[in-house]
């Protein structure tokens, strides 16, 4: 069941599906592991972090965002099932949020020229 609600987070950007079908797969034998479920969606996220960084590194900033937007996903999704809470679950779920932030802040630089373009336009 989690896994339909991750691929349906997949039209606003939240996941990608061959993202979600290699996960799946590598958790495909441990149906119920909550602790490969942790670190399998922990390490897709490290894996899109170090993708978006690269994006971003090479100026395609709207890819980074998108990439980092997923990456927070995967952490998110990582976390989700990881009981009881503990210092592995709070450290991921603090890098989805630093990693959402960053995907924040690369999206405003990509957008705010075009806004301010606009917006000169208009008056």
């Amino acid at each position: 069941a989690e896994m339909l609600a991750i691929l349906g987070t997949a039209p606003y950007g939240g996941a990608d599906l061959s993202e979600v079908h290699r996960i799946g797969r590598e958790l495909q034998a441990r149906v119920g592991d909550d602790d490969a479920w942790f670190r399998a969606w922990a390490a897709g996220g490290d894996r899109l972090r170090e993708r978006a960084r690269a994006a971003e590194d090479g100026g395609h900033r709207m890819t980074a965002a998108s990439t980092y937007l997923r990456a927070c996903a995967q952490y998110q999704h990582a976390e989700h099932f990881r009981h009881p809470k503990d210092a592995a679950a709070l450290e991921v779920f603090q890098r989805s949020l630093l990693i959402l932030n960053t995907n924040l802040i690369v999206t405003v630089r990509s957008w705010f020229p075009t806004l301010i373009k606009a917006a000169l336009k208009s008056k």
